[in-house]
């Protein structure tokens, strides 16, 4: 009777079915193009608190593909409040994950989910046309990346260089060209293999070239080995600024193995990344005419790296909670057996603890898991008037307005 008990708890506890096995059928409607089904399915099944943060990263991610800016963006705020409130909780209110699991605690986010959250909140305005709401947003994906110290990954290429266009977009053209050198800094110091882009230095000339700093123009020139107008709009130009999120950011899966000893099972369980849908290259054409969009970010390559790092730590986590349910498994039996761990009962209580510690040693497999693969921008200089736009299978019909930027943010699967 105690033995089944245990059992049943441990199931109902702390989440012994993967997290990431739940996603499924959600990708599945996500890649069939039918996000109202994906969004459906998303919320058939409210997560429980220590989810929360997940749930609402993904339910996010597909209200901004269907256009519900305003959801989307209400889901990002409460996103936003449950890392602070997360942040708040000390190490001593999390210990249900040195007895139970990683997965038993409320799930904080890696910090690139964390600085993407901002830069996808930022493109709810954007396309809602709110450049100063942008603003806010892209002020606060910048704070963030301040509270990141160390590890993988220490900054984010495409919130910096979304910065750039977003204050651009504003005629902050001093603080526009900030952020551009931010930009500038982090892939120079390497981004997780991305190639420097070829828009951003046009950005950085032009925008050097406008305000003046005649070194720094030089500087840039000699080391791109560009030349050419680096001017602003033409007469009666605007420009369309693309923002494309393709494929799918590898999903976590459980590596566990279990081996018999004298005392029972030990079983050792923790996360590996597997890799998903990668969309490269983007097929972008402007009425007819092939454009480049070219990749800011490898969301997959940012994944696998942080996990790489963060490996050690989850190990030595791992490998301190099981040797701790060791210890418990022996207390159990003592209590058990009134201090005779050689009867009936110790031995039953001894199993039964050992059962319910082997059920309960599962990796978190959390995270969220509707990031693309890669992040790619476009820009294009356009006469004003209607143009026909087209990405992969997507087709948009846009009007470019003398002198104003327009966005668009695809998201293809």
């Amino acid at each position: 009777m105690r033995l089944a008990f245990l059992a049943v708890l441990a199931v109902c506890v702390c989440g012994c079915v993967p997290h990431s096995s739940g996603f499924a059928k959600i990708e599945n409607y996500l890649k069939a193009g039918d996000d109202e089904a994906a969004l459906k399915a998303l919320e058939s099944k409210p997560p429980p608190d220590r989810d929360r943060v997940v749930f609402e990263l993904d339910r996010a991610m597909i209200l901004q593909n269907l256009q519900r800016h305003d959801e989307s963006a209400a889901s990002f705020e409460t996103v936003k409040k449950l890392f602070t409130e997360y942040d708040a909780i000390s190490v001593s209110e999390q210990s249900a994950s040195l007895l139970i699991n990683d997965g038993a605690i409320a799930y904080k986010g890696a910090d690139f989910e964390r600085v993407l959250a901002s830069f996808y909140a930022t493109i709810n305005y954007l396309l809602k046309g709110d450049l100063y709401g942008a603003r806010v947003e892209i002020m606060q994906g910048d704070e963030r990346l301040k509270t990141i110290k160390a590890g993988a990954y220490i900054d984010d290429a495409a919130l910096r260089y979304l910065s750039g266009v977003v204050f651009e977009a504003l005629g902050e053209n001093g603080s526009a060209l900030v952020s551009y050198r931010q930009t500038y800094r982090v892939y120079k110091e390497g981004f997780f293999g991305v190639p420097f882009p070829n828009a951003l230095k046009n950005d950085l000339l032009r925008l050097s070239k406008k305000l003046g700093v005649t070194e720094e123009y030089n500087q840039y020139k000699n080391e791109f080995g560009l030349s050419g107008d680096f001017g602003d709009l033409g007469a009666n130009q605007g420009e369309l600024i693309a923002i494309v999120s393709a494929g799918f950011a590898p999903i976590k899966r459980a590596d566990s193995i279990a081996f018999g000893v004298p005392s029972g099972i030990i079983k050792i369980s923790v996360p590996r990344y597997e890799t998903r849908f990668y969309a490269l290259p983007i097929a972008l054409a402007i009425d007819g005419a092939a454009v480049n969009c070219e990749l800011a970010e490898s969301v997959s390559a940012i994944a696998l790296e942080t996990l790489k790092s963060d490996m050690p730590e989850i190990i030595a986590r791992t490998v301190a909670r099981v040797t701790a349910k060791k210890v418990t498994e022996n207390v159990v039996a003592s209590a058990a057996g009134g201090g005779k761990n050689d009867n009936a009962g110790a031995a039953v209580a001894r199993l039964a603890a050992n059962l319910f510690n082997a059920l309960t040693e599962v990796a978190d497999t959390r995270g969220w898991y509707a990031l693309p693969d890669s992040i790619c921008f476009a820009r294009a200089r356009l006469d004003q008037g209607a143009h026909r736009v087209t990405i992969g299978a997507k087709e948009y019909n846009i009007e470019i307005k003398s002198g104003e930027r327009s966005f668009i943010a695809p998201r293809l699967y």
